[in-house]
């Protein structure tokens, strides 16, 4: 028989009854749910280990190929700075030259002027 009373019928379908401790009609579940369960959850975890394992095989895979390729990448990296620091040292040699020739003809536009006075 239903109470009407909200307490007293959530207590009525809990499989312990909280105020008295006494267990209530509810029937315990049978070996074969607790083993299916049971079962369910072995499954569950494998399906999760395997993809975790898969997983990590991916990621692997796709560190390795990048760490794989990156000893090439640093030897072309070096080599461009290699040549980047060379053209450097070639401009520098160049401003350098310009100066030398920008003072040379200053002089002798300047050698010049006093040839003519």
């Amino acid at each position: 028989m239903a109470s009407k009373n909200p307490k007293r019928l959530r207590s009525q379908t809990s499989s312990t009854d909280m105020r008295t401790g006494r267990v209530s009609d509810i029937a315990a579940p049978s070996p074969q749910l607790i083993q299916l369960i049971n079962q369910r959850f072995d499954e569950q975890a494998e399906h999760i280990s395997t993809s975790m394992r898969d997983a990590e095989a991916r990621i692997l895979v796709v560190l390795n190929d990048k760490l794989s390729g990156m000893p090439t990448e640093l030897a072309q990296m070096a080599q461009r700075v290699q040549q980047l620091e060379s053209n450097v040292s070639d401009v520098r040699a160049l401003k350098e030259h310009v100066a030398i020739l920008k003072a040379k003809l200053a002089a002798n536009i300047e050698h010049d002027a006093n040839a003519n006075v």
